[in-house]
């Protein structure tokens, strides 16, 4: 069992964070399918997909108040390193949001959610997106069931997984997240509008306006590419974008 780390002590007392076994599939594939809605079959990972990740160790389950209530999948990819991500952010430092098709080209990254995580199966079809001995995490996904939203159980989910990865001697951890309040705002966005809207600040603050950008932001990470069809995702426009978290 790995304890959240968190500065609120009611809330740790509430929640744990364990690595589940395979009699527990039955309570995951529950949370995965509780936790999106019609709209959102195709986010949905199948049985067998979640079975890999909890014999591979690349996924954690969060019970809060002693109740199953969410998933994190993550891995360490075999595709890039720390160092190809420090020239990326190097690039990015310079120049704001990068070309995703540049840097896929250069840099050899997968195109999208699938080409980086196997289908969401990681590892299988003679195919392995996992290499443990990776110096970086990869976050594949969060699901919380409805009932349990509005406790920050996302935030607690990720802030383990860095601090694991951190402690794990990974020097960064990144991420093709959604944006998923994207579809809010337009119909069919072109890539410079997305960027746009990314641009967008709360107000009041520094942050993104958009929540799903806020959320990586406030916890630290970077968001450094808008990336088209990322994933069959209504919600988002099939957009996402490139999070980078440095762990050094």
């Amino acid at each position: 069992m790995v304890m959240i780390k968190t500065k609120d002590k009611k809330r740790i007392s509430r929640t744990n964070i364990v690595r589940p076994r395979i009699e527990d599939l039955g309570v995951i594939c529950g949370i995965e399918h509780s936790g999106w809605n019609s709209k959102e079959e195709g986010m949905v990972a199948n049985q067998d997909a979640l079975k890999n990740r909890i014999k591979l160790g690349t996924i954690d389950l969060l019970e809060h108040d002693g109740i199953p209530s969410g998933i994190i999948s993550y891995q360490n990819p075999s595709w890039i390193n720390s160092e190809t991500i420090a020239q990326i952010m190097g690039r990015y430092g310079h120049s704001g949001f990068l070309p995703w098709n540049e840097i896929v080209q250069e840099y050899n990254l997968p195109r999208n959610w699938y080409e980086a995580t196997n289908g969401g199966f990681i590892k299988g079809s003679g195919v392995n997106t996992h290499d443990p001995t990776s110096d970086c995490t990869f976050l594949i996904g969060v699901t919380i069931i409805p009932d349990k939203r509005g406790f920050h159980l996302v935030d607690y989910l990720v802030e383990n997984a860095l601090n694991v990865s951190r402690d794990g001697g990974k020097k960064f951890a990144i991420g093709y997240a959604r944006i998923p309040c994207l579809s809010k705002e337009y119909e069919n966005p072109t890539i410079d509008e997305v960027e746009a809207y990314l641009r967008e600040k709360k107000q009041g603050t520094e942050l993104p306006r958009d929540l799903g950008a806020r959320f990586h932001v406030r916890n630290g990470g970077k968001v450094v590419s808008v990336i088209p069809e990322v994933m069959e995702d209504t919600q988002s426009r099939n957009y996402g974008f490139l999070v980078v978290y440095d762990l050094r």
